[in-house]
């Protein structure tokens, strides 16, 4: 059905362009085949009756041989635009007109001179209750209006931006390495010319920093192994790993990234898990004082909660071997809170994929999560991705990290003073330790002027951060004009997504990935709905393949 719908617009778009371009065709040719005669539309505008002619030619041709024409005018141009324009042509007509010097003006209208009829009467009417240098200031004013919105409301307010003209339209050349991929550490030289990232003036470029290849799976053994804590045996087998085995992979040597060193160093001391190893045996003689036989196998401790894996035993009953159920030991989650002096405590019984009962405790002192250490974490080093973005750490302590790629676009909500910004920020961070400029650009709207205001002169950005709604709107408009024109490169090259793309284009031809950070999106969207829910809507929709995230 929309195959239909769509086919029987572009239809009606053709038959629209038809009729234009018979009507400029023949105005054209009547203006041109007896320039010295009375001509209707000549009388009626004078001398803009040729570029109206023009104008329409113009379109008609544009819309039969674009039939879709219609459709993307209506993407980007608004009818502020064509009011715009409206005013201005108006406004020059009756300019004309004042300005011809003539006994009487109307025989020079009707004659085609000035702004024909049309002019004759708006500059006649002005003149008669306004006088001469009102009438003019009027004039030249309702002019400067209507340039302004045709150059506010249309691709071209985008021109001129700051920082964009040349930034946006000319993206900077990647490097050699490939971009869609996070590329294989290489010990190289420096080079003797540095690009100075702003976040990092001084220091060598980037540290390499040890980490495994993949995660292992962590086995249930003896009973006091399984109370072994997972994050220092990983420590241990990381520890003895590198010892016998080659150097491990690092992070890219670049002279664009700067290095992890800058981060505060994450604090992994053994103090909370002392107190998680206290606090398994208060839950085993707790479930042992009501007659439940049960044993902490699994310990795992997180930023904010510890969770313990408590597997039921079991008991002689009528001569036979009889297991606990487990609601038993859900039914008393107030009595291991009351034991345990926390709240709330949750119980997830089973716990997906293991053969035990889950207990969280809510931590005494919740644990600082660094973004370095998320960053030097296998887990975030496991995202073979350049949008790979760090999202903090799991109840088990592990680092949690997604592919913006994939995502393919993120909401951050949440109440006021939840951390929405602080995950902003992090996920900026994370871009930036991990991109070089040739291979991610950003964009970053920020209406209340506090958060992002720090990344200026970043090389990363593509403009100076958007404080205004208007200009967030303009950038909005230029983000599906880029859109459009890598779909069209997509096209040509017979491939179907960024990837595909940059690995047939040669390095100086490949396509950086776009993010764009927009900071309090429920205040921009109250300012101006209109003119941002339908972009946002669109970008949504066809942006992922793209790379415009």
């Amino acid at each position: 059905m929309s195959a239909k719908k769509s086919a029987a617009r572009r239809q009606r778009a053709v038959i629209l362009g038809v009729i234009l371009l018979i009507f400029g065709g023949a105005a054209l040719y009547e203006l041109f085949s007896n320039p010295s005669g009375r001509h209707f539309l000549r009388t009626l505008l004078g001398f803009g009756a040729l570029p109206l002619a023009i104008f329409v030619t113009l379109l008609g041709l544009a819309m039969v041989i674009w039939p879709q024409l219609r459709r993307r005018i209506g993407s980007y141009w608004y009818s502020e635009a064509l009011l715009g324009l409206l005013l201005a042509y108006l406004a020059i007509l009756a300019m004309m007109s004042a300005a011809i010097k003539t006994p009487d003006p109307f025989v020079a209208a009707m004659a085609g001179r000035g702004g024909g009829v049309v002019g004759w009467a708006l500059s006649q009417l002005s003149l008669t209750y306004l006088g001469l240098l009102p009438t003019w200031g009027l004039l030249i004013a309702i002019l400067l209006g209507g340039l302004f919105l045709i150059y506010y409301y249309t691709p071209l307010r985008l021109l001129t931006l700051p920082g964009v003209s040349v930034t946006w339209v000319e993206p900077e050349a990647p490097q050699p390495e490939p971009a869609p991929s996070r590329p294989e550490p290489k010990s190289q030289p420096a080079s003797p010319k540095k690009r100075k990232h702003p976040a990092a003036t001084t220091g060598k470029a980037a540290a390499a920093v040890g980490a495994t290849q993949a995660k292992k799976k962590r086995t249930t053994k003896k009973s006091d192994e399984k109370k072994k804590s997972p994050r220092r045996a990983r420590r241990a087998a990381r520890s003895t790993k590198e010892k016998t085995a080659p150097a491990p992979k690092s992070r890219p040597a670049s002279q664009s990234l700067p290095p992890l060193s800058l981060l505060q160093q994450s604090d992994e001391g053994d103090a909370s898990y002392e107190q998680a190893r206290i606090m398994a045996r208060i839950i085993e003689d707790t479930l042992a004082s009501f007659d439940i036989p049960a044993q902490v196998v699994q310990i795992n401790v997180g930023p904010t909660v510890t969770q313990f894996g408590v597997q039921p035993g079991t008991y002689e009953r009528n001569g036979q071997t009889v297991r606990v159920r487990i609601s038993k030991i859900v039914a008393l989650t107030d009595d291991l809170a009351l034991a345990l002096a926390a709240s709330p405590v949750r119980i997830e019984a089973p716990v997906p994929g293991e053969s035990y009962i889950g207990i969280e405790v809510p931590n005494p002192e919740p644990t600082l999560v660094s973004l370095r250490g998320v960053l030097e974490d296998p887990g975030f080093k496991e995202v073979d991705s350049p949008l790979a973005i760090p999202l903090g750490r799991d109840v088990s302590g592990e680092a949690v990290a997604a592919d913006l790629h994939r995502l393919p676009h993120l909401l951050i909500a949440g109440a006021t003073g939840s951390g929405k910004s602080v995950a902003l920020n992090a996920i900026i961070c994370g871009l930036l330790f991990n991109n070089p400029p040739e291979r991610v650009k950003m964009i970053m709207v920020d209406p209340k002027r506090v958060e992002f205001p720090g990344y200026s002169g970043i090389p990363h950005l593509l403009a100076p951060v958007v404080t205004d709604p208007e200009e967030a709107s303009g950038a909005l408009s230029w983000l599906l004009v880029e859109m459009d024109e890598r779909y069209r490169k997509f096209s040509e090259a017979g491939v179907r997504n960024i990837d595909g793309y940059n690995e047939k284009a040669p390095p100086e031809q490949q396509l950086p990935y776009y993010v764009m950070f927009v900071d309090e999106l429920a205040d921009l969207m109250m300012t101006s709905p209109e003119a941002i829910e339908a972009k946002l809507v669109r970008l949504a929709q066809m942006a992922r393949a793209t790379g415009i995230h």
